[in-house]
């Protein structure tokens, strides 16, 4: 097994591991906006707002655009987006960019494409949505 692959695996494992943190600690209240202490972010991102800790991910802004991190720093989202939404919606989060509107995953994929001018929230597994 190369050793590229060696380090993707652990970075997959490490997501997992912090995703089921997220699930666990959910409920808890942040206290502090920043990352873990020992933890830094490249000198070009920058956390976005005053306290933009969602659950313990952190929304980012890199050249004006925005993703989502955890408390370690591990990247889940890329800085992509014009907008991304502080509120789960069936496990999803709504995103736009470039004045269209969609849904992702925690591992930003995209699971409701972003064709759609307007979206809603999510009540029993259904959206409203405006194209």
């Amino acid at each position: 097994m190369s050793r590229n692959l060696i380090k993707k695996r652990m970075t997959v494992l490490r997501v997992t591991v912090s995703l089921l943190a997220t699930l666990l600690l959910s409920n808890q209240v942040i206290a502090a906006c920043q990352l873990e202490q020992g933890y830094t972010l490249p000198e070009d991102v920058k956390i976005h707002d005053k306290c933009a800790f969602y659950d313990p991910l952190v929304l980012i802004e890199k050249q004006g655009r925005k993703g989502l991190i955890t408390q370690q720093g591990w990247l889940l989202v890329p800085a992509k987006y014009d907008y991304i939404s502080m509120e789960l919606n069936d496990g999803l989060v709504q995103v736009s960019r470039d004045a269209k509107s969609g849904f992702i995953n925690y591992k930003g994929e995209v699971a409701i494409p972003l064709v759609y001018d307007r979206v809603g929230h999510f009540s029993e597994g259904l959206v409203a949505v405006l194209r």
